[in-house]
C-alpha cells in the first residue's frame, strides 16, 4: 500500500514537469500544510490529479512555497495557473465533458486554491461556475450512488466558501458524517446534554445559530481531547468532519434574513472557528471576516448595554484574533469597556461567565484567555466604577448615543 505521503510511483504527470513544478509536487505529495495534508488524506487528491486542476494544485503548492521562504518568486505559481485555466476552458467546451463531477471538483479545486491564495473575487467566480455546473446534472440527486464524490464535493465547496462567505449548495452528507462521528466514539454525554438555552439570546432564534454553537461546544471538547494525545493537524479527517459542518450551519445563515446582532455572532462564530483551525490544523485564517465584523457594528446600530452573552461573546473573540489590528482593538476595547460598565462586570470571572453561556474553553484556548485578561484589566483599570461599586452615579451611558461618561 502507497503511503499517502509519498509520490505514487505509478501516477504519470499529464505533462513533462520542470524542476520548480517538481518540487512543487512534492510538497504537494510530502508537506505537512494542512490542505495537502487533507487532501491526500481523503481522496480528493487522487481523484483530482488526473483533471485539469493538476496544474492548479502544482500553482497552489508553488505558490505557498514562495511565501515560505518569502523570496517574492511567483513566476512558477503564475505558470502553472496560466496551463491550468487553458485546460479548463477547453474541457468545459467539450460537450462530452463539460458536467461531469470530476470536472466539478476540478472547478472547486480551482475556487479553493484562490480562496486560500487570498483571491476572493476568482473564487467566488469558480464557486458560481461549479454550482451552476450541478444544476445542469440535476443537483444533487445525481450523486446519490457515489458517496464519495458527495463528501468530496461537500467538503471542497465548504472549504472554499468558508474563505469567501457565500453561501453553500451541497448539503451536507449527514449519514457519512453521523458514522464517522459514532466511529469515533466522542460524543459523550456531556456533550449530548449540555446544548445551549435558546433562551439565553436573541440569536438562538435562528435553528443554524443554535446548530453552530453547539458544535463549536463539541468540537472544543473534542480538540481538548485529542490534541493531548496526538498531532490533530496531520488527521485529515478531523477538521472536515467537525469543524467544516459548522461552517455549512454558519454559512446557511446567509440564505435568510438576519438582525445585525445574529450576522454579527455569525461572523464572530466565523472567525473563531478560523482560529481554531489556525491553532490545531494549521491553516492561514483570512482576515475577511473580522473587517466585515467591524464594518457591520461601524455602521450599525446595536444596543451595547443589553445584557446577552453573545454581546461579550463576540468582543471577546473579535478581540482576541490573530488578525486584529490595532484600530480594530481600540474599536473593540471601547465596546467592552460599556459591555463591563453597563452589566456591572466586576470581576474577570464574571466576564468568563457569560462567555460560559455561549462557548469558551479555557483549556484550548488559553491564549485567547490571558488576552482577554490583559484586556479586561486595562478596561478596569480605567474605569472608576469598579473600584467604587457603591458609588452608581460615577458612570453614565447614555443608551441612544452608546456614549459612556466616566
Amino acid at each position: 500500500m502507497i503511503s499517502n505521503n509519498c509520490i505514487d510511483p505509478f501516477f504519470k504527470p499529464p505533462a513533462p514537469l520542470k524542476a520548480q513544478e517538481l518540487e512543487a509536487l512534492d510538497h504537494i505529495y510530502r508537506g505537512s500544510f494542512h490542505p495537502f495534508v487533507t487532501m491526500r488524506g481523503c481522496g480528493l487528491l487522487s481523484r483530482t490529479r488526473e483533471t485539469v486542476a493538476f496544474f492548479q494544485l502544482l500553482s497552489f503548492s508553488s505558490w505557498h512555497l514562495a511565501i515560505l521562504r518569502n523570496n517574492g518568486q511567483f513566476d512558477c505559481s503564475l505558470q502553472c495557473a496560466a496551463k491550468a485555466r487553458q485546460k479548463l476552458k477547453d474541457q468545459i467546451c467539450d460537450p462530452n465533458t463539460s458536467i461531469t463531477v470530476d470536472l466539478i471538483l476540478a472547478v472547486l479545486s480551482f475556487a479553493n486554491s484562490a480562496a486560500q491564495m487570498r483571491d476572493p473575487d476568482t473564487a467566488k467566480v469558480h464557486i458560481d461556475g461549479a454550482q451552476r455546473m450541478m444544476r445542469h446534472r440535476d443537483g444533487i440527486r445525481s450523486l446519490e450512488s457515489d458517496a464519495w464524490a458527495w463528501a468530496l464535493l461537500f467538503w471542497i465547496e465548504t472549504v472554499s466558501c468558508s474563505f469567501t462567505d457565500l453561501p453553500t449548495r451541497c448539503p451536507a452528507p449527514i449519514k457519512y458524517l453521523a458514522w464517522y462521528k459514532r466511529s469515533n466514539n466522542q460524543i459523550s454525554q456531556w456533550i449530548e446534554t449540555n446544548v445551549v438555552n435558546p433562551m439565553v439570546s436573541i440569536v438562538f432564534n435562528d435553528a443554524a445559530a443554535v446548530r453552530a454553537i453547539n458544535a463549536i461546544r463539541e468540537v472544543q471538547i473534542m480538540i481538548r481531547s485529542e490534541a493531548s494525545k496526538r498531532d490533530i493537524s496531520q488527521d485529515a479527517f478531523f477538521a472536515s468532519n467537525h469543524i467544516l459542518p459548522i461552517f455549512h450551519d454558519l454559512l446557511a445563515m446567509l440564505d435568510h434574513e438576519r438582525s445585525v446582532h445574529q450576522e454579527a455572532f455569525r461572523l464572530a462564530a466565523m472567525e473563531f472557528l478560523h482560529g481554531l483551525q489556525r491553532s490545531y490544523c494549521g491553516r492561514i485564517p483570512p482576515s475577511l471576516f473580522l473587517d466585515k465584523l467591524y464594518h457591520l457594528l461601524s455602521t450599525a446600530e446595536l444596543n451595547w448595554s443589553l445584557p446577552d452573552p453573545t454581546l461579550v461573546w463576540i468582543i471577546a473573540v473579535a478581540l482576541t484574533s490573530d488578525t486584529a489590528s490595532p484600530e480594530h482593538i481600540t474599536f473593540y476595547l471601547y465596546r467592552f469597556r460599556l459591555l463591563c460598565a453597563t452589566n456591572m462586570l466586576t470581576n474577570f470571572n464574571k466576564v468568563m461567565q457569560r462567555l460560559d453561556h455561549v462557548s469558551w474553553d479555557i483549556d484550548i484556548l488559553k491564549r485567547r484567555t490571558e488576552l482577554l485578561r490583559y484586556h479586561f484589566e486595562r478596561v478596569y483599570s480605567s474605569c472608576s466604577d469598579f473600584h467604587h461599586p457603591r458609588d452608581q452615579s460615577v458612570i453614565v451611558v447614555d443608551t441612544e448615543t452608546m456614549e459612556v461618561d466616566i
